[in-house]
Parts: C-alpha cells; sequence; structure tokens
C-alpha cells in the first residue's frame, strides 16, 4: 500500500507541477488490506478509517490537518476544533509534495469488528456517534 501511494503520488505531483491548470492539486486516501489476524490501513489527509464493534467505534487514522495539529499540541480544545477558523486545511496530501508517504497502521481482527473507509470532510457533517 505504500508503494502504491507513493507511486499516485507521484503521479499527481507530477501533473500538479507541469500543468498549470493542476497546480496546487491534491487528494487523499484511505485504503486497507488484511490477512488472516490483521487489518493494515494506510492514509493521507482526512479520509478516515473507523473500527467499529457493538461495543465503540474508534478512529483508527489521524488526520493530516491543521485542526488535528492545534489540537495534539494543546492549542485549542476539541470544543474549541469544532468552529475554528481553517479547520478544513490540510497538511498533508496526495500530489502535494513529491515525496508524501503515507501513514499505515495495524489492527487486529476481532469477531464483529467492521471497518469503515471514509471519504475526506465526512466527519464535517455527521458525529461520531451517528457515523457508529
Amino acid at each position: 500500500m505504500k508503494k502504491a501511494i507513493c507511486s499516485a503520488n507521484r503521479v499527481v505531483y507530477r501533473k500538479a507541477v507541469s500543468e498549470s491548470e493542476y497546480n496546487g492539486m491534491g487528494t487523499t486516501v484511505v485504503c486497507c488490506v488484511w490477512d488472516e489476524s490483521t487489518v493494515y490501513v494506510a492514509h493521507i489527509g482526512d479520509s478516515r478509517c473507523y473500527q467499529i464493534t457493538k461495543d465503540r467505534n474508534l478512529q483508527i487514522t489521524k488526520d493530516h490537518t491543521l485542526i488535528q495539529t492545534l489540537l495534539d499540541d494543546g492549542q485549542i480544545t476539541e470544543e474549541e476544533a469544532k468552529t475554528y477558523p481553517n479547520r478544513h486545511v490540510i497538511t498533508k496530501a496526495v500530489g502535494t509534495n513529491p515525496d508524501e508517504e503515507a501513514d499505515v497502521s495495524e489492527i487486529n481482527i476481532e469477531t464483529g469488528m467492521n471497518l469503515l473507509l471514509c471519504s475526506d470532510g465526512l466527519c464535517n457533517y455527521v458525529t461520531d456517534e451517528k457515523i457508529g
């Protein structure tokens, strides 16, 4: 997955820098593969993966956004994040940097577990509780 995303990143980046109408172009990605006992999740941007069981919803991926950086650094609270200006600014995306690399997570497969892969921005319209 990392190699595939890296390859896609290079293609998008080359297009964005070589043709003026695509200048600044980028996108997000989330994907997964699994074997008998483990799921591997790769992502760039704010497309998310959730692990959903009957007892909980767990966000597996961590958004690559300005707002997430501010939250991680303790500069704003979760409540402030909901209305913070520029909360949709992405700090890492496919095609915006020639050497972008995906984050990869491993999840042990549990009985009754579901994964939900979401396009970018879903969390701006639906709460985590409703997603579950």
